[in-house]
């Protein structure tokens, strides 16, 4: 889908995690681990919507509540950027598909803001123009 002109060499679109904020006691970094092993998830998500919106950019916000068994019990995106509400509803179903070590005392709520960008070299419209 994604190329510079040589067909080895396909472009990757950019997922970048921002600022998580953790409420309850949950170490940072395994959250940070798991989601970014699940970035294909997401991208997968994201070169969806790229197709339907060529230079498609923004934020998808999302928080979510790992539960006392170390999945996630919900995830919703208030607050995200993007205006493709499939690409938002198709990340949101991956969080709910994502497995935690369980806390050890209460569940824990996590906000997560995702930037998503098009590959370097492609075509980009910032998300507000797409509206």
């Amino acid at each position: 889908m994604w190329s510079n002109g040589n067909e080895k060499e396909p472009l990757r679109v950019r997922i970048r995690l921002g600022t998580r904020t953790v409420a309850g006691l949950f170490p940072s970094e395994i959250i940070q681990r798991i989601v970014r092993q699940s970035y294909g998830r997401f991208r997968a998500c994201y070169e969806s919507a790229l197709e339907r919106r060529p230079g498609l950019k923004g934020r998808v916000v999302v928080t979510f509540v790992i539960g006392l068994d170390g999945k996630v019990a919900s995830a919703n995106g208030h607050g995200s950027s993007t205006p493709d509400v499939s690409m938002v509803d198709c990340v949101l179903r991956e969080f709910r598909g994502l497995a935690f070590p369980p806390p050890e005392r209460k569940s824990v709520t996590v906000i997560l803001p995702i930037d998503f960008q098009p590959p370097e070299g492609a075509a980009s419209v910032p998300s507000a123009a797409l509206r």
